[in-house]
């Protein structure tokens, strides 16, 4: 076999992500549902309009699973490396999360940070204090060490207000 052949993983298909995500979205959850209650209108924010709307969501996963690989909104090869380029120089113990938010996505924009807040801060912590006290017990568990922990988000469209509560 060539060098380097073989390393790169088979992108999933769509019927594998289908079904992970009917799984995941089976999953049992206390985290609370966002329920979006505004009507349709002319704004740039269609994607969470209860009907009658003239721009409605397909919600047969599959269908919006193929919309989200078609060719409009796959990054190309030149994009996929510039992003990871973005990490060359991050050490492996840095975790990082890089989100970008516009007002039509506020509230699941709000509903992640809780999320992040109530689910996962909970376990870095303590896979950060398993840090300091054994480092070397973590890689026997196949654990990668964590020494820092970054959110970065990016403001694409938010209004002054929204933009003044995500800086508190």
């Amino acid at each position: 076999m060539a060098p380097g052949a073989g390393s790169e993983k088979a992108t999933p298909s769509v019927d594998d992500f289908t079904r992970e995500l009917s799984l995941r979205i089976q999953r049992p959850s206390t985290n609370q549902k966002l329920v979006f209650n505004w009507p349709c209108d002319d704004s740039k924010n269609v994607s969470a309009c209860v009907g009658p709307c003239r721009h409605p969501l397909k919600y047969n996963l599959r269908e919006r699973i193929e919309k989200l690989m078609s060719p409009e909104l796959t990054l190309t090869a030149e994009q996929r490396r510039n992003i990871q380029s973005l990490g060359n120089n991050v050490p492996d113990s840095d975790l990082i999360i890089a989100s970008a938010v516009s007002s039509n996505h506020y509230g699941e924009m709000q509903a992640m940070f809780e999320s992040l807040h109530s689910v996962v801060h909970p376990l870095l912590e303590e896979r950060m204090e398993a840090t300091k006290r054994d480092p070397l017990q973590l890689q026997k568990e196949n654990k990668v060490p964590i020494r820092n922990f970054t959110v970065a988000l990016f403001d694409i469209g938010l209004s002054p207000k929204e933009r003044r509560i995500v800086r508190i």
